[in-house]
């Protein structure tokens, strides 16, 4: 029965970096002519993230509680771990093994700038995580965080060309390719949240753990595959900001919106000990594994083979992790 319901969420997964790459599609209409390091920071990295924002919706209206919460923030800090980790190692093989060196180029400067963002949004859920209470104040206070950073980037763009919208047959196009994304986008993480659901249930183990391998995993697909096509195409500066920006996505909006959601309905969510010890673990080790990821591509200036290798035992070091604390 797991086997099958494994199937089903490969299948699952399947659709949902379709759904997102139409949506992603759609949405570089919007991005052309955005500088370097802008596109992929922030209309990338929305729509590349809008399965996390899903995900955590449905999850919430789904379980109503608690773990519904947990689950929600445990598929964001594994897509967060992942993106941070696995994308940047990913790309860094593809670039180093077709020996073009100019693909393999970062920005320290994007790296700076995206990554201080990320490190704060990640000191300030610690915090929340701290107190172990999670309401509106908490929740507008995340989505505050994000329009300021969004208006630091977008202040910071130059010589956006908005000229390829001015055809409406293009615009039609655009709509009809973005609306037919959001709509499989949103069936399929509904199936994505009931089985991950059935899967802590058939197997034994805690929610929490189910959805930071497998449905981070799973929303995970549409960040990398849009990264790795920046990556061939030389633009990994656009793929590295997108990953990172994904994660200010999903720890500010993927988070403050369903919360913000759910505490007007029902009320705040109050932690309890053992869920907030466990979270703040794992947050601790989420922050950890940021500041390395980002020292390493900071410094090196770079992709190189000693960061594309160690960011890949990271990430295989948290999973085993995870499978040893399960079972």
């Amino acid at each position: 029965m797991i086997w099958m319901l494994l199937l089903g969420i490969a299948l699952t997964s399947w659709l949902i970096w379709l759904s997102s790459e139409w949506i992603s599609r759609g949405a570089e209409y919007l991005g052309r002519g955005w500088n370097p390091g802008i596109r992929g920071a922030t209309i990338s990295a929305i729509s590349s993230s809008l399965p996390e924002l899903f995900v955590a919706l449905i999850f919430l209206n789904v379980l109503s509680d608690v773990e519904g919460f947990v689950g929600g923030l445990s598929t964001m800090t594994g897509s967060a771990i992942f993106n941070i980790l696995l994308i940047p190692s990913l790309m860094g093989f593809v670039a180093l093994t077709a020996q073009k060196t100019k693909k393999s180029v970062v920005s320290s400067r994007v790296i700076l700038r995206d990554g201080s963002w990320l490190i704060g949004i990640q000191i300030i859920i610690l915090g929340l995580l701290w107190r172990g209470v999670f309401g509106a104040i908490e929740a507008s206070g995340l989505l505050l965080y994000y329009a300021l950073y969004m208006r630091r980037l977008v202040t910071s763009n130059k010589g956006r060309n908005l000229d390829v919208l001015k055809s409406r047959e293009l615009q039609l196009k655009v709509i009809r390719m973005i609306g037919a994304g959001v709509l499989v986008l949103g069936v399929s993480c509904f199936v994505l949240v009931e089985g991950c659901v059935r899967i802590s249930q058939l197997a034994g183990w805690s929610l929490s753990a189910t959805a930071l391998i497998v449905a981070a995993a799973a929303t995970s697909l549409p960040d990398t595959f849009i990264s790795l096509r920046d990556c061939v195409k030389g633009a990994s500066v656009e793929g590295v900001s997108n990953a990172i920006g994904s994660n200010i996505f999903d720890l500010c909006v993927a988070l403050g919106l369903p919360v913000l959601i759910y505490s007007l309905m029902y009320g705040q969510i109050h932690l309890d000990p053992t869920t907030q010890e466990m979270l703040i673990r794992l947050w601790f080790f989420m922050m950890g594994v940021t500041v390395i990821a980002c020292s390493v591509l900071y410094f090196g200036k770079r992709l190189t083979w000693f960061g594309t290798i160690a960011l890949m035992v990271l990430y295989l070091g948290f999973v085993g992790s995870v499978f040893a604390g399960v079972w």
